[in-house]
């Protein structure tokens, strides 16, 4: 195939003074992105991106998507379900040491890098001629060199000898919010929480109750997005650093996004039979900005949690695994009936737990993962009692 770029052939690293023409042309550009999001979370990705007008197509393990640097920006800050963002930077054919460095070379790196960026380099091949991955970091080092500057990640893969070469827009996963400092044992990714609350179909207003809150994750994703809060405010990302981003106005973003945030929310219950996990939501709300119903309770009594006057949801991710604490039947009977008709439920099943116990009838389900674990996302609207 032809080779595609995004850079000019041949030119140093560091920055030039000549380069500011180049970093107008860049802003202008659209960007080649891969959004990561957990396998079977695609859909819910792809519908976050398109409603910040990306052009996009879902893949295995992501979303093809046509940028702006705009919409670079803002989903770093808005995206819920993604884990992190690729910026590809190049495609192009080698089949040999030769051929892979000329491709190299021609990439921009002066644009993308800043000069003491220290890069970790990731190489994967596979049904390739080169296939000796640590025979390409080293070449792929001589090129960009070496640093002890702000970490940048870099992407290279060579599938039947094609060499796509991306970096890493977003630096630590887009799951790490900055407000979940304390958890309880095995609690559900900040990504997956927000895929189940968004695929629940819960319309922001109505009530919702987790009573399976452990560290309260999925009450804490349900109430930012209630209020329109972006779940990237407060932290950093690696594409801030690039020299071809010095000239975008990263604080406008930011501060639209801020004005956007809906001064109060619905109340969200969250509630749990352990006390420790209870005070942990407590203090993880309070980190996130959110306000919480929380309250311990007892096993026997979760079908007699606060409701609200009209019909609501039920969203949890219950025990299984290293959290249960007791006989999941009657757990999981207790959350169904909580959940009876016109009672809306959304759940994470783990494989061979008995979620027939809820009593409903599922209408829709995802397979996925949550910290290796094979689930299933689950939804029901009515009951089979």
């Amino acid at each position: 195939m032809a080779p595609t770029w995004l850079g000019r052939a041949d030119e140093p690293r560091g920055r030039r003074r000549s380069d500011a023409e180049t970093v107008v042309d860049r802003v202008s550009a659209r960007i080649d992105t891969f959004t990561v999001c957990q396998p079977g979370l695609e859909p819910i990705t792809h519908d976050e991106l398109l409603k910040l007008g990306a052009k996009c197509r879902v893949t295995h393990g992501g979303v093809i998507a046509s940028l702006t640097w705009s919409q670079l920006a803002l989903a770093h800050l808005q995206l819920r379900t993604a884990t992190r963002v690729l910026v590809r930077l190049a495609r192009f054919d080698a089949t040999n040491f030769n051929e892979l460095g000329i491709g190299l070379r021609r990439i921009n790196w002066h644009e993308w890098l800043p000069t003491d960026a220290d890069v970790d380099v990731r190489v994967a091949s596979s049904a390739s001629r080169l296939y000796h991955t640590d025979a390409i970091e080293e070449r792929v080092r001589e090129v960009i060199g070496e640093g002890d500057g702000a970490p940048q990640r870099l992407s290279v893969r060579i599938d039947h000898n094609l060499v796509t070469v991306s970096l890493d827009a977003s630096g630590e996963a887009l799951y790490m919010r900055g407000w979940r400092t304390e958890a309880v044992a095995a609690p559900i990714r900040e990504t997956l929480a927000a895929a189940l609350v968004l695929w629940s179909g819960w319309d922001g207003k109505a009530p919702f109750v987790d009573p399976c809150c452990g560290s309260g994750t999925v009450a804490i994703e349900a109430a930012m997005w209630a209020r329109r809060m972006a779940p990237g405010r407060n932290r950093s990302f690696a594409f801030e650093e690039w020299p071809c981003a010095e000239s975008v106005e990263w604080r406008k973003l930011w501060a639209a996004v801020d004005a956007d945030v809906r001064p109060a929310g619905p109340v969200v219950h969250a509630s749990d039979i352990d006390d420790e996990a209870v005070q942990i939501t407590q203090r993880n709300a309070e980190r996130a900005g959110v306000v919480l119903e929380t309250r311990v309770v007892d096993a026997a009594v979760r079908a007699n949690e606060p409701r609200g006057p009209k019909p609501g949801w039920v969203v949890t991710n219950p025990p299984y695994g290293a959290r249960v604490g007791g006989n999941l039947k009657e757990i999981y009977a207790a959350v169904g009936r909580l959940a009876e008709s016109p009672w809306r439920l959304a759940v994470v099943g783990a494989q061979g737990t008995p979620t027939s116990s809820f009593g409903r009838h599922w209408e829709d389900s995802i397979p996925t993962r949550n910290g290796g674990v094979p689930v299933r996302l689950l939804k029901a609207t009515t009951s089979e009692r």
